[in-house]
């Protein structure tokens, strides 16, 4: 092992507060009083935050530790994962969100900000085609297809110049 200097630690230790954020509205949501749609949106929108930082975390640092529970004192000691088996955790999970469906359609026409089904799909299609790569797996190259397909949705890929700088109505 190396150790981890400057950027790699900022990187690794934003990415496990995400993920530690991620877990805690995992854990916590069972006992929140609101609507039970709304509350298991949320959790879904929190697993494609934790799927992305662990996208990050792969992508930086190959195997990393995955720590998919909510951890309320401090732990030390997980051990790592290959990038395999970190692949597999945030596929598994984004595919599962994914088939869910409970996270909303595009949000960039109602002032964005929230988790949709599209970003799921883009970044599903991200994580496909870096482990496609990274584990020499030659099927995952289709998965990212039609993921980035179910994201693009039918829309054209340009946009006019002049409603670049146009706020959504």
């Amino acid at each position: 092992l190396r150790s981890l200097v400057g950027s790699e630690m900022c990187i690794r230790d934003s990415c496990y507060k995400g993920v530690r954020a991620a877990c805690a509205i995992e854990y916590y949501a069972p006992g929140c009083s609101m609507d039970e749609s709304q509350k298991n949106k949320r959790v879904d929108e929190a697993r494609v935050l934790r799927a992305h930082f662990y996208y990050l975390l792969v992508n930086t640092f190959g195997g990393v530790p995955i720590v998919n529970e909510f951890v309320s004192a401090a732990a030390t000691g997980y051990p790592k994962s290959s990038a395999a088996d970190v692949y597999k955790y945030i596929i598994t999970d984004m595919e599962e969100v994914i088939a869910n469906n409970r996270l909303e359609k595009s949000t960039a026409t109602k002032g964005g900000g929230r988790v949709s089904m599209e970003s799921a799909h883009a970044l599903l299609a991200n994580i496909y085609l870096s482990a496609a790569w990274d584990l020499n797996e030659s099927d995952y190259y289709n998965k990212a297809a039609q993921h980035a397909d179910a994201a693009i949705n039918n829309r054209k890929l340009a946009t006019p110049f002049a409603n670049l700088w146009k706020a959504d109505r």
